[in-house]
């Protein structure tokens, strides 16, 4: 079966100092890994959760996804096609068939703008022929659970639910085949958290889409996505099943990031997993392993070697010398 998106050895790079400065000065690298040989697959109509600490590479391996961001090796396919051999034509439908949820809620919507002329943009800017902008604007609303008098309101008149809703149907307004996500929880009191994955839910549901979900929070991916992709300065460092990693978990990142989250039960006794200092710089990695300096459980070994990535179980694959 063709995935509806394939990534293998995505290596996305940015410069450091300038095409100039680099002639002069070799003492220092001319840019540095942002993402690093990342590689998964995507089926129609399922939920992969990218999850890691601010700064491990998740948005701007979203960003190389819509084609927003340039990769400097490796390979994007889209329903098999690759997206860097993509004529204009193609590439159109491409960002056509990607609707992308930002992580400001309000921040990415115009304050000039009213919400019915926000969510139908995508539409005008893609030259949809015939739009009938109240009736999609109509439609898209009712779809995410807003009133048709939210069509007449402006961002700064919105809640944060509500301007999620919001950036919600903007994603929805092409008819995607994929969307994206960016920490779609953020900012948001717990409650309305669970009315946003559930609707997430419940629309990749109805109208069969595939998501790709940027998250900090383990917990928040638990019950909507169907894999999950943990990563670590700009690499996965462990992937499968989400059933899998939650009843397994091997590599001691994704333990601390676990231990981390809060439980439902205030009498289950967890044990935490406290990692030490902070993520190392990109542009200086660590040698071997990159998660040795702030791994409880390294050895020499992970000093030195880098670990090669793994299956350990069948959907289940990860890098790490000692899993747990």
């Amino acid at each position: 079966m063709t995935a509806l998106l394939r990534l293998k050895n995505v290596r996305v790079q940015f410069p450091v100092k300038s095409t100039m400065r680099s002639l002069f000065d070799r003492t220092s690298p001319a840019s540095f890994d942002a993402v690093c040989d990342a590689s998964f697959s995507l089926q129609a109509g399922q939920t992969l959760a990218l999850v890691g600490e601010s700064g491990a590479g998740k948005s701007t391996l979203a960003l190389a996804i819509t084609g927003l961001q340039r990769i400097a090796e490796g390979s994007i396919q889209f329903e098999g096609q690759e997206v860097s051999r993509m004529q204009t034509s193609e590439l159109r439908d491409y960002r056509r068939a990607i609707g992308y949820m930002w992580q400001n809620a309000i921040g990415s919507l115009s304050p000039r703008m009213t919400v019915r002329s926000l969510i139908t943009e995508p539409a005008k800017i893609h030259n949809v022929a015939e739009l009938d902008q109240r009736e999609m604007s109509s439609k898209l609303l009712d779809l995410v659970g807003l009133a048709e008098e939210f069509g007449d309101r402006y961002p700064h008149q919105l809640s944060g639910g509500q301007a999620r809703r919001v950036g919600v149907a903007r994603a929805l307004a092409l008819s995607p085949r994929l969307v994206v996500a960016d920490e779609p929880t953020a900012g948001l009191d717990v409650s309305v958290q669970g009315e946003i994955l559930n609707l997430l839910n419940q629309l990749q549901d109805e109208l069969q889409i595939s998501m790709l979900v940027i998250t900090h929070n383990l917990n928040v991916v638990r019950h909507t996505s169907d894999k999950i992709a943990i990563m670590y300065l700009g690499r996965i460092v462990e992937q499968g099943d989400t059933a899998e990693i939650f009843a397994r978990p091997r590599h001691p990142y994704t333990l601390a990031l676990l231990s981390a989250s809060p439980s439902p039960d205030p009498d289950m006794q967890v044990d935490r997993i406290e990692l030490q200092g902070e993520i190392p710089s990109p542009i200086n990695r660590p040698r071997g392993c990159e998660f040795h300096t702030r791994c409880p459980f390294a050895k020499d070994t992970c000093a030195q070697i880098p670990p090669p990535f793994e299956a350990v179980a069948e959907n289940h694959a990860l890098s790490c010398h000692f899993p747990r």
